[in-house]
């Protein structure tokens, strides 16, 4: 069967684009080292973490959306998430 008839290959796992990022991803995916992303985070500068498990990561929709706010202090972008969480579910 040629590619043109299938329409969609399958999922490999490791192409998946992860949904949360780990604090070396997440200082990556917003070009800062991990020390300034360590930095950022302990004063409060980055959107909170989501804790899974034993894990910390960041949600990458989220990390995009605060990038696109102008990267607002967390007490400040706490407030506009859950605002854009909730329009999402209307």
């Amino acid at each position: 069967m040629s590619s043109s008839t299938n329409p969609s290959p399958p999922i490999r796992r490791g192409h998946l684009v992860p949904g949360l990022l780990r604090r070396k991803e997440a200082a990556e995916y917003c070009s800062v080292s991990v020390a300034t992303w360590d930095r950022l985070n302990a004063a409060g500068l980055t959107p909170e973490p989501a804790h899974l498990g034993g894990a910390v990561g960041w949600n990458r929709r989220e990390l995009s959306a605060w990038i696109d706010a102008g990267c607002p202090r967390r007490v400040e972008w706490t407030t506009q998430w859950k605002a854009i969480v909730a329009a999402r579910r209307r």
